[in-house]
């Protein structure tokens, strides 16, 4: 998947490892994020493949690789944003640890979820506080992918909540 992010970035602009990083942290990382340690073998896996070519900068007296998209890597990522949309199965970790959470205390259970949810509402601030950011920089797709992922925060923490007082219901059953 980071090959095609990268090779989306590139149809925009020439860009260094670096750039692609910081677009990645408001862009794509509420649904996709990805590591120097994954763009920089990309990268040139990317350019093995002649999608793109690099070109050698020096910017403050520091090298830089600069990369460009070339017509084969163009092509190829317009070949894969055609295929159609396909719904994979979510392998959601938290969901798996809920399955088994009648191996906890109620405390513990209460306790995780609260937290959870507290992580959410972080995570969703950080949404707004990029969003006017991004706003400024994005088209309407890439703004429909920022408000997914404040509308899926959102939904998540609702849930949650939700959540909780279906817990305090069960375990008053058995108490």
């Amino acid at each position: 998947m980071i090959d095609y992010i990268i090779l989306g970035f590139l149809l925009d602009k020439e860009m260094t490892g670096y750039d692609i990083k910081q677009k990645i942290n408001v862009s794509t990382a509420n649904f996709y994020d990805a590591s120097f340690g994954s763009i920089y073998p990309a990268l040139k896996r990317l350019e093995a493949q002649k999608l793109i070519v690099s070109k050698k900068s020096i910017k403050k007296g520091k090298f830089k690789n600069i990369y460009h998209i070339l017509n084969l890597g163009r092509q190829t990522f317009l070949d894969w944003v055609k295929e159609p949309l396909v719904l994979h199965q979510s392998r959601n970790e938290y969901l798996l640890k809920i399955f088994f959470y009648r191996h906890l205390s109620k405390e513990e259970v209460v306790s995780r979820i609260t937290q959870f949810i507290k992580l959410l509402s972080e995570y969703k601030e950080n949404l707004v506080k990029i969003e006017p950011l991004v706003a400024s920089q994005a088209d309407f797709f890439q703004m429909s992918t920022l408000r997914y992922g404040l509308d899926n925060y959102q939904f998540l923490i609702d849930w949650f909540q939700k959540y909780l007082i279906i817990i305090d219901q069960e375990y008053s059953k058995t108490e």
